[in-house]
């Protein structure tokens, strides 16, 4: 895996004190950056830039360098990257290491579980996805069925670049870790069939397992790992409820969501035919 060193710009703070844990890193000024890319010693790759000033952001997008905002008192409102930070603290080098993941199409993990890791979507697991969006139980769940291979990659694309970088959740790929074999999808996105009266944000969990890997406790594994995660970063995302719709029919399903510490919801029925119980889980 390509390996990327910090770079900050106008930062003398950062550079002078140099306090903050970089994991390793490298803290270098512009100026010796722009040295060791003429005289070959790095290459654009090893690098994400973290700057105060507008047009460095502007140069690190047309020399296709990740880049990172960092807003200060004297520096508001950068634009051209989805990515601002409004301080440095013990999480930085964790967020600047999934946007150097994004940007060249690297696996970020997110969970991992005993069997699992639970990742972000890449483009290239498209193929992966298609085989599983098209499976016959799953064809009716998931509105991207709908979708050709053209589409689904146009989709795909848009969403790694939206949802990632401004929620920093959404769905993910379910990987097995002995094989790196692809297994399916699970994730978590805001709520939209019920908005409960409590403050905070209520989610909906969505789980798909491909069929040569069900019956292994893979469903199970993945939305406990998933729960963790969601309990560990409630406050941080004022996440309140989390909940599961499920065909009545779906007799494996409501296992899987009642195993987890999911319960129905008596009387909630969603979907134009009223098709989907709620299970949930009070975070």
């Amino acid at each position: 895996m390509m390996e990327w060193k910090i770079v900050i710009t106008d930062c003398e703070t950062l550079l002078q004190k140099k306090t903050f844990h970089w994991n390793g890193r490298k803290i270098m000024h512009l100026s010796e950056v722009f040295l060791e890319l003429l005289y070959h010693r790095i290459s654009c790759k090893e690098l994400l830039i973290l700057t105060e000033k507008q047009e460095t952001l502007d140069l690190a997008n047309r020399m296709h360098i990740p880049v990172v905002g960092l807003e200060t008192e004297d520096s508001f409102h950068l634009t051209g990257t989805p990515y601002i930070l409004q301080g440095i603290d013990a999480e930085s080098v964790r967020f600047l290491e999934r946007v150097y993941q994004r940007y060249y199409d690297l696996p970020v993990v997110i969970i991992e579980t005993e069997h699992l890791f639970i990742r972000e979507i890449k483009k290239s697991d498209t193929e992966d996805l298609f085989r599983l969006y098209h499976c016959k139980d799953v064809q009716k769940e998931v509105d991207q069925a709908k979708l050709n291979r053209e589409e689904l990659i146009v989709f795909i694309e848009s969403y790694c670049r939206v949802r990632y970088p401004f929620y920093d959740y959404g769905m993910w790929v379910i990987e097995e870790k002995q094989t790196g074999c692809f297994v399916g999808e699970a994730g978590i996105e805001e709520d939209t069939h019920f908005i409960w009266k409590e403050k905070g944000i209520c989610l909906e969990a969505g789980y798909a397992i491909l069929p040569e890997f069900r019956k292994r406790g893979y469903a199970v594994e993945a939305l406990t790992g998933i729960l963790s995660y969601v309990k560990e970063k409630r406050k941080q995302y004022l996440w309140k409820r989390l909940s599961c719709y499920i065909r009545p029919e779906n007799a494996a399903s409501i296992r899987t969501a009642e195993r987890c510490g999911l319960r129905k919801e008596e009387k909630r029925r969603y979907g134009e035919q009223k098709e989907f119980e709620q299970y949930s889980l009070k975070l």
